[in-house]
């Protein structure tokens, strides 16, 4: 996974993205519709998770929108950028996360259920 450095103004910190050129990244390669990153924020040092949501090109470079997704510990940015968790002794910070990630998934389900059983 990429790890790409931006600088997030607080314009940039609501609209939840970010607009970037290729030729100020330093990859090897480029990136896919779709794609997860992980973006470090220089001015605040912390982490988060992105999606490569629009690419476009022009003839001098190649243009990617990014989502700014949830902000990661820095463990779990390491874990997703390296590929190796810190960390295979119990409940690791990769573990919360997807957990938390399902229950965000089931949380419309879950508030539906507890409303019908406040209606009764």
């Amino acid at each position: 996974m990429e790890l790409i450095g931006i600088e997030m103004s607080e314009f940039t910190r609501r609209a939840r993205s970010i607009l970037l050129n290729h030729s100020d990244l330093a990859l090897d390669r480029g990136l896919e519709p779709g794609e997860r990153v992980v973006l470090w924020d220089a001015l605040s040092g912390d982490y988060h998770s992105g999606t490569v949501a629009d690419i476009d090109f022009s003839l001098e470079d190649t243009h990617y929108r990014f989502e700014i997704g949830i902000r990661l510990p820095e463990d779990l940015a390491l874990d997703r950028i390296t590929g190796m968790p810190s960390s295979s002794r119990g409940l690791g910070t990769r573990e919360v996360f997807a957990l938390l990630q399902q229950l965000r998934a089931d949380a419309p389900g879950l508030v539906h259920l507890h409303n019908q059983a406040l209606e009764r």
